[in-house]
């Protein structure tokens, strides 16, 4: 199931919750009205509780509302309920004020190699900020602070349960999706005028991401790709597996000092063929394209736009 958060392109509407279908959206709220009519209660209720239009606070719901979901969704398949073509919607971030949002630094063996680093004996880990978040086909400001702007498609992890001190053979049990991260970073902030990653990492939309998460039952890690795309140029490629430490370890390695809660991000690195490796480096420019796709996701667009 691909989950995501959209609303209508009138200008009073609101957020909703909604599964993705490739070329148009099942609306869950009104689909459990339907699917709850004639049930004891107030259908338009029910679906308002299991279906809020944040997605933290369905997730908080646990397997209840997923599997809800999923019943719907099939219900619907089969009686023909009505979706919403896409290009009548805007497709928000599916998740917008995570209480963390953690990122791993060098986990690809040859992105640390463009990046003239060696893969450190442990996990480095950033953090990102809800500033930073925006939603496929937004812009992507280009601040006047640097010079030197760069991409980073990245395979992230959406926690469905609280997780503390849990050994690596259990940690994607509390794994509830996965969605794109294009880790933006401004490279000169980063690594040349300061050595703390966050001062060119958390920088105001710095973070697109969505534009749906997959439940992780449907995800398949194993086959998964990594690529990104500047004006149709390809500029990233590589599989999900090939990641140095892998999703489990990370996560276990994570909640043994930090508890990670329901709705919290863990973005796992990036592959080889980011700017800042060209020989010359290659940043990005006012007006260019980024084009984030992980196989089994979807695709993450942006543009750059000079403020």
């Amino acid at each position: 199931m691909k989950i995501l958060r959209y609303k209508t392109n009138d200008i009073t509407a609101e957020p909703r919750l909604g599964v993705d279908f490739d070329d148009s959206v099942l609306d869950l709220r009104l689909a459990a009205e339907a699917f709850f009519d004639g049930e004891a209660g107030n259908p338009y209720e029910l679906a308002k509780t299991i279906f809020p239009a944040d997605m933290k606070k369905f997730l908080s719901l646990g397997d209840l509302s997923d599997s809800y979901a999923k019943a719907i969704v099939s219900w619907a398949v089969e009686s023909g309920f009505a979706t919403l073509p896409k290009e009548d919607l805007t497709i928000l971030a599916p998740i917008t004020k995570p209480e963390k949002f953690i990122c791993i630094g060098l986990n690809y063996n040859m992105h640390a190699d463009e990046s003239k680093m060696e893969i450190p004996a442990v996990p480095v880990f950033f953090s990102k900020y809800p500033n930073t978040i925006i939603a496929t086909e937004d812009d992507v400001p280009l601040h006047p602070q640097t010079k030197k702007l760069d991409y980073e498609v990245e395979l992230a992890v959406i926690i469905g349960k609280k997780m503390q001190k849990v050994a690596e053979e259990d940690a994607l049990n509390y794994v509830y999706g996965y969605t794109i991260v294009n880790d933006v970073s401004a490279r000169d902030l980063q690594l040349e005028q300061n050595t703390q990653w966050v001062t060119g990492k958390a920088i105001d939309g710095y973070a697109p991401i969505g534009p749906v998460i997959v439940t992780k039952d449907e995800f398949n890690i194993k086959l998964a790709e990594l690529k990104l795309y500047v004006n149709d140029e390809l500029r990233q490629n590589e599989k999900a597996k090939n990641m140095f430490r892998s999703i489990a370890y990370l996560l276990s390695y994570l909640s043994q000092t930090i508890t990670l809660e329901v709705g919290d991000i863990v973005s796992t690195g990036t592959p080889a063929g980011v700017g800042l490796g060209f020989d010359p480096p290659v940043y990005l420019n006012d007006g260019d394209v980024m084009r984030a796709e992980i196989s089994g996701i979807g695709s993450l667009v942006n543009r750059v736009k000079s403020i």
